[in-house]
C-alpha cells in the first residue's frame, strides 16, 4: 500500500513540475521530458516485481529498514 501511495504522489508530482517549468530548468527540448518519464516508470515496473517477491519472504519492518541506507545514498 505504501508503494501505491508513493507511486500516486509521483504521478501527480510530474505534471505539476512540468507546469512549474522543470523543462526549462533542466534544458529539456521536444520529447525529452516524455522520455524521462518513460524511463522512470520502466524502472518502477522492472524493480517492483523483485521487490514484491522479496517482501513476501521478509517482514515489512525488516524490508523497509534494510532499504534506508540505499535510499539515503540516492538522495544525497
Amino acid at each position: 500500500m505504501l508503494i501505491g501511495i508513493h507511486s500516486y504522489l509521483d504521478r501527480n508530482a510530474l505534471p505539476n513540475a512540468r507546469i512549474q517549468g522543470i523543462e526549462e530548468d533542466l534544458g529539456l527540448k521536444g520529447d525529452q521530458f516524455n522520455t524521462a518519464i518513460s524511463v522512470l516508470f520502466a524502472g518502477y515496473i522492472a524493480l517492483q516485481i523483485p521487490s514484491n517477491m522479496l517482501l513476501t519472504r521478509v517482514r515489512p519492518s525488516i524490508y523497509l529498514v534494510g532499504r534506508l541506507p540505499y535510499t539515503k545514498r540516492i538522495d544525497h
